[in-house]
């Protein structure tokens, strides 16, 4: 079963034509679009299967011809979300975002919570993770970690769904989390997220996986104030993180993405991220270097930002029901 979850995606990508039975669609209907398979395009599974393939025929319950995946590309982008560009190969949707393709995932339903994330290795090119039915959604925080690595930070672009108004976990408000998020439906609203910015190069590679969270390496800046040294780290605990990642605003101007994230105190550099159910547009597309400042001759001052992260546990109560 692993093995043929692992190897889906390249069936289909390999196969010479797919063919689609769609038993939901009755395509003779007069007056409504010959394409209604909202339902079956749905399914968590036939994400790869729109993508993966160069050629598909889609036929109603009846099997009777619709037509193809090119030719009903912008009917399958107004039920998908997804962008025709990306499904007419005009575009290789390998070079979108993690946010966007996230975003395709968002409002997709399996049968199990697992499949949320094994429906998805062949897009997002996962070959490590190995499939262990039971786990839940800690097999969507098993994605994001093993996405980590690939340092696009619009994996930290997203927003808690509204819904999530009390939390369940002890020690966690409801508006704080880690900067992986708890289920697709966070990335509801990250289809416009790219990289096309200006990137700021991150000290020693950027964003590394830490236990069951994410490391940052941070600048601490030292300032003289009266004679003593203080550094930013230590005396400021809310700041914003602006990510290497980009949306476009009215004026079609790229703006860069930012969160806001919370020292836990003083004495550490463990934070969390707080006002999850929000981001912010930075006011221009500029993204702060992490090009640290030596003192003399010295090694430049630096440390590791950890950012704690909650597991997901069947039993915390994430809708405040």
């Amino acid at each position: 079963m692993s093995q043929s979850i692992r190897s889906m995606y390249k069936w289909y990508r390999d196969a010479e034509i797919c063919y689609a039975y769609l038993y939901d669609v009755d395509s003779t209907i007069a007056g409504t679009s010959k394409f209604r398979a909202e339902k079956a395009l749905r399914r968590g599974w036939t994400l790869q299967e729109l993508l993966a393939p160069k050629n598909v025929r889609f036929y109603d319950f009846q099997w009777e011809k619709i037509g193809t995946k090119a030719g009903l590309a912008k009917d399958i982008s107004d039920a998908t979300k997804i962008h025709p560009d990306y499904l007419r190969e005009h575009q290789a949707f390998r070079r979108a975002s993690i946010a966007t393709k996230m975003s395709w995932l968002a409002r997709r339903i399996t049968t199990w919570d697992e499949d949320m994330a094994y429906s998805t290795l062949g897009i997002f090119g996962v070959r490590d993770l190995v499939p262990m039915y039971g786990e839940g959604m800690s097999a969507f925080l098993r994605l994001q970690l093993a996405l980590v690595s690939r340092q696009d930070e619009s994996l930290y672009a997203w927003k808690l769904p509204e819904h999530t108004k009390k939390s369940g976990i002890p020690g966690w408000a409801a508006h704080e989390w880690g900067l992986l998020a708890p289920e697709p439906l966070c990335f509801r609203d990250s289809a416009a997220i790219n990289l096309d910015g200006k990137r700021s190069e991150r000290y020693l590679g950027g964003f590394n996986v830490s236990g069951p969270g994410v490391s940052f390496w941070h600048s601490l800046k030292e300032h003289t104030r009266w004679g003593k040294v203080w550094r930013i780290p230590r005396t400021v605990r809310f700041k914003t993180l602006t990510l290497n990642c980009w949306t476009k605003v009215d004026s079609g101007k790229l703006k860069a993405i930012q969160i806001t994230i919370r020292q836990e105190s003083k004495h550490t550099h463990i934070f969390r991220r707080q006002n999850s159910h929000t981001w912010k547009i930075s006011k221009s597309g500029h993204v702060p270097e992490t090009i640290f400042k030596r003192k003399g001759n010295g090694n430049p001052k630096v440390a590791a930002l950890v950012f704690a992260q909650p597991g997901v546990a069947d039993d915390w109560n994430l809708d405040g029901d």
